[in-house]
């Protein structure tokens, strides 16, 4: 198994479902009280829909598109809700990053190429400017991918625990390496963070242009692992509220992992377009 495959596997919860009942209603009815009947939904970065139940939405939406770039997770959703005949729930397999698994393998070979060669080398000049020119060149493919569902394709639509994932991996990968290696230097570490602040730009532009009425945006504001920023989820609530000062907001506590005391305070952002 890859260090890539490896780091997937890690975020996979086998419990999720069950852990995560009490968020999952809450955010589902805040929903369906918030839209209109007989509207249509897209949920941004669906993935298994542990944290939507799908059976109370489609009971109240017209018509519900999940989309995300795991195809066999939407599928077990279908499953696990007893949807899979459902006519009116669409499954649209999308890539919002233009960032893929084959570049997170190559980022791993590049950096372990250069372990390899430096170690534990005092002198990071050499790793550290690998690992950028890569990125750089990786970025800006993902630059040049972009979705567009159509202006106001939705009624309404939902990211929720979406910003977190979108550019997390890159700074994984380099964080796990970077220790073995004691490659002690921030300019990686930083320029993926400045990376994750465009990409959570660019994926907010494709949502807010496909949804008609409401969007709404669910980041961890606060965790209990630290006292430090959940990068992804911070960029996306600050770009909410650049862009629509006044929009409504709620807090909603999310039981993450009980196994491991990890739980999230999550920023419910409702943007009335």
């Amino acid at each position: 198994m890859s260090l890539y495959e490896d780091l997937l596997q890690k975020q996979f919860l086998p419990h999720a479902y069950e852990d995560w009942a009490e968020y999952r209603n809450a955010i589902s009815n805040y929903l369906i009280a918030s839209t209109a009947a007989d509207s249509t939904l897209a949920i941004f970065g669906a993935g298994c829909c542990n944290d939507w139940d799908l059976s109370l939405l489609a009971g109240h939406f017209s018509s519900i598109t999940l989309i995300d770039n795991n195809l066999p997770a939407m599928k077990q959703a279908l499953k696990r809700y007893q949807l899979e005949t459902y006519p009116t729930i669409h499954l649209d397999e999308c890539n919002l990053t233009g960032l893929y698994g084959s570049d997170y393998e190559n980022f791993c070979d590049t950096l372990f190429e250069q372990k390899k060669l430096f170690g534990a080398s005092i002198d990071t000049e050499l790793p550290v400017s690998t690992a950028l020119a890569f990125l750089h060149q990786t970025y800006e493919k993902a630059k040049k991918h972009v979705i567009r569902y159509g202006s106001h394709a939705f009624d309404y639509s939902v990211a929720f625990g979406l910003h977190s994932q979108l550019n997390n991996m890159a700074a994984w990968i380099w964080d796990t390496i970077a220790e073995a290696c004691h490659w002690q230097d921030e300019r990686v570490t930083e320029y993926i963070a400045f990376q994750t602040d465009e990409i959570v730009k660019r994926v907010n532009d494709t949502i807010l242009l496909s949804t008609g009425k409401d969007a709404f945006f669910g980041n961890e504001r606060t965790s209990s692992l630290n006292d430090s920023p959940v990068i992804g989820a911070m960029e996306c609530i600050l770009d909410i509220k650049k862009r629509y000062p006044g929009c409504q907001a709620a807090l909603v506590p999310w039981n993450f992992n009980p196994e491991l005391g990890v739980t999230y305070e999550m920023l419910l952002q409702h943007v009335t377009l």
